[in-house]
């Protein structure tokens, strides 16, 4: 029964209808906060945690542009010291 619950309590966070996610270009990254943050904060887990909302946009920006600097300075940044740690 608990895996149905929190299947059905997750299908409902997608529909962000009606809320800031609604048209935020990060929406499908942070999937509209963290649900313990919502209910220890606000005590409701489907209640959004906007104050993030700044700070994950910023982040996302960050990384796409260190990404984007680092491939103009050195494209084979990534192949050569990155790509070697992953597990095969």
């Amino acid at each position: 029964m608990q895996h149905a619950q929190l299947g059905d309590f997750l299908s409902r966070r997608l529909d962000r209808t009606d809320t800031g996610c609604a048209d935020c270009r990060i929406r499908n990254l942070c999937s509209g906060g963290c649900y313990h943050e919502s209910y220890a904060r606000y005590g409701d887990p489907t209640h959004p945690t906007y104050h993030y909302c700044d700070l994950m946009r910023d982040w996302v920006d960050f990384g796409i542009e260190v990404y984007s600097r680092i491939m103009t300075a050195n494209p084979a940044f990534i192949d050569d010291y990155i790509a070697p740690r992953q597990a095969r």
